[in-house]
């Protein structure tokens, strides 16, 4: 499933649980298989990108936690 041009610039607040659950395994699994490659050799930049990931599903769970509280 790919996000056409409407789905990409949705706000947060508006995705849907599918968009998300697209979004959360598209990103470990992209972390995954990056964090396993030839890539992944310098520590600090594997740190960046990890930090940078997990706060990208912060931010898709923190909407969840805010819908659901709603």
């Amino acid at each position: 499933m790919l996000l056409d041009a409407k789905q990409q610039s949705k706000p947060l607040n508006d995705l849907t649980k599918e968009d998300k659950d697209f979004i959360y395994r598209n990103l470990l699994t992209l972390f995954m298989d990056w964090n396993g490659s030839d890539s992944a050799t310098d520590e600090n930049q594997r740190a960046d990108i990890q930090m940078a990931v997990f706060y990208c599903i912060g931010l898709l769970d923190q909407v969840k936690s805010n819908k659901a509280a709603e």
